[in-house]
């Protein structure tokens, strides 16, 4: 009779699953991390598609800590359950492990914000640059002289 079900690990598998899991999603973390700090260079240089690029490239790394995160979920909770029996040595990775994700999302966040306003005061300063560029292409106009076969007529023969 085929079984449908996966088997079910013992703890020690369970917990070395879940170790990895928890190993991959740092690392992820760390990639996405390193894709932040670039994204904010690329803003600053006003390299738009390099930075393009990168955004494509976090988003993918983003696609991949959701599967993790949801891979995780019913370890998760089976960890918290049989924390008691886990040993110590498994409990510490798993906290350092823990402890260096959290940092890496505060630091992600951080820069995720430092980006978003750098990206705001660029798109303020090109939208500056842009006003002015055509309030210099008004005044350009305003004192160009226009050509005489686009200026109307000075003088105009009433009788015919």
């Amino acid at each position: 009779m085929p079984m449908t079900a996966q088997p079910r690990l013992d703890a020690a598998g369970e917990h070395a699953e879940f170790v990895d899991l928890l190993s991959q999603q740092l690392e992820l973390y760390q990639e996405l991390s390193r894709l932040t700090q670039e994204q904010k260079w690329l803003i600053q240089a006003d390299e738009v598609e390099a930075m393009v690029a990168v955004l494509n490239q976090r988003r993918k790394i983003i696609d991949q800590l959701n599967i993790t995160c949801t891979q995780l979920a019913p370890l998760r909770q089976r960890w918290e359950q049989g924390l008691p029996a886990v040993d110590p040595a498994t409990r510490e990775q798993v906290q350092a492990i823990v402890a260096q994700v959290q940092q890496l999302v505060a630091q992600i966040v951080k820069q995720d914000e430092e980006g978003r306003r750098a990206l705001e005061i660029a798109r303020n300063e090109k939208a500056k640059q842009l006003r002015h560029t055509v309030k210099s292409n008004r005044a350009m106009r305003a004192y160009t002289p226009q050509s005489p076969a686009a200026a109307p007529p000075r003088f105009m023969d009433s009788q015919g």
